[in-house]
């Protein structure tokens, strides 16, 4: 991608985090929550924090929490993580629309109208893992609408690693990004190159991430029910995969 709709993809971030502030008051509960997993991480890493109540967190936003706070975040932490998010998806969908539509101005619209969009504006100043999928969303887009633009198979790896890695964003991120995957995999044959080589190389970071939950799980079965138990494959569904698959569509 040539460097200037990088550099201008960089510009709407800082812009955005500048607009967006950061929101004063009182933590919420659930923002209290998200802290407190942060910190239990930083102390002690691991893959999901227990919040109680068979509720867990998913990873990836305690952690930039955490490393927030480490660098001097205080209380809002979670509100400056979050608000680095949402610029990082104001600069990704830039990106993304400037691919696929071949025309800067329209991926300044998409960036401009995401900036001011309430709810993603909400969600990003909001200290909780709400707006931690959406960048990952947005690294599969740009990777497929680059690949249908110039047909590159980095690309596709880049929006393979985007699915796999965002996973472990939030308790919505897993199907979303599964069935994310499945509509990849129908729309890429369908290219003139879409080759095995060009499957292979989106499928792989998905393969490496169910190769690690495979074994995590293996050593911590007792998590499963809780976490991708109850966000992706019912443990039932496992023994039965038609059923699963029936209850999905």
């Amino acid at each position: 991608m040539p460097f200037r709709p990088l550099v201008t993809a960089c510009v709407l971030a800082a812009a955005t985090l500048f607009f967006y502030g950061l929101r004063s008051g009182p933590l919420t509960p659930e923002e209290h929550v998200f802290l407190a997993g942060s910190r239990s991480v930083a102390a002690k890493p691991q893959l999901f924090y227990h919040a109680g109540d068979g509720r867990w967190l998913q990873p990836l936003g305690l952690y930039l929490t955490a490393i927030v706070h480490a660098v001097g975040g205080g209380e809002g932490s979670g509100r400056i993580a979050g608000a680095i998010v949402g610029a990082v998806n104001v600069g990704l969908i830039y990106v993304a629309a400037h691919l696929l539509f071949n025309h800067a101005f329209l991926g300044l619209a998409a960036a401009l109208l995401l900036m001011i969009m309430p709810a993603h504006w909400w969600f990003a100043i909001e200290g909780t893992s709400a707006i931690y999928p959406m960048p990952f969303v947005l690294t599969w887009l740009a990777g497929v609408a680059h690949f249908l633009a110039r047909d590159g198979s980095r690309s596709l790896a880049i929006a393979g690693t985007g699915l796999a890695v965002g996973m472990l964003t939030h308790p919505t991120a897993p199907l979303t990004m599964v069935w994310l995957c499945v509509l990849t995999l129908v729309v890429v044959p369908m290219r003139r190159d879409g080759s095995l080589k060009n499957l292979l190389w989106f499928g792989a970071p998905m393969a490496v991430m169910f190769v690690l939950l495979g074994l995590y799980y293996g050593f911590y079965p007792h998590t499963y029910n809780d976490t991708f138990g109850r966000w992706a494959i019912f443990k039932a569904h496992l023994r039965f995969p038609l059923d699963g698959l029936a209850a999905q569509v």
